[in-house]
């Protein structure tokens, strides 16, 4: 039972750990597009065709997502079941926190609504309705 609760609380505590001392940035927000190790790779602007965030009650406080829309143009597009289109972009959405980071969330948000020249709107989760969605 010792062996479980270890390897449990231990490989959670030094995943965290890591999460405190990594000193590549989190989030980068450059003219090319949107970056940085929560979001996993450089997303050209261009490329993110819908954006917006998602506000919900999490056990420790509010938690603030922002969540992409991007269309994959290094994949074929993707055939339609019913045959009604010949075909269709095929678009991946990312999902990432904007809490936590040296800047607040919403200074976050602002930066990419100037980048992106548009606005950003909020949707307001449940706990159950992120339960549904994944």
């Amino acid at each position: 039972m010792a062996l479980i609760i270890t390897v449990v609380f231990g490989g959670s505590f030094a995943y965290y750990a890591w999460g405190l001392v990594r000193r590549d940035p989190a989030i980068v927000v450059s003219a090319e597009g949107l970056g940085g190790f929560r979001v996993g790779r450089t997303v050209p602007w261009g490329n993110i065709s819908d954006i917006y965030t998602t506000k919900r009650q999490g056990a420790f406080g509010v938690i603030h997502q922002l969540v992409l829309t991007v269309r994959r143009d290094d994949r074929p597009p993707v055939e339609d079941s019913l045959g009604l289109l010949t075909s269709r972009v095929p678009t991946e959405i990312i999902e990432f926190s904007i809490n936590q980071l040296a800047m607040p969330w919403n200074e976050i948000v602002e930066l990419v609504q100037d980048r992106l020249g548009r606005n950003i709107p909020t949707k307001r989760e449940t706990l159950i309705s992120a339960i549904r969605a994944k």
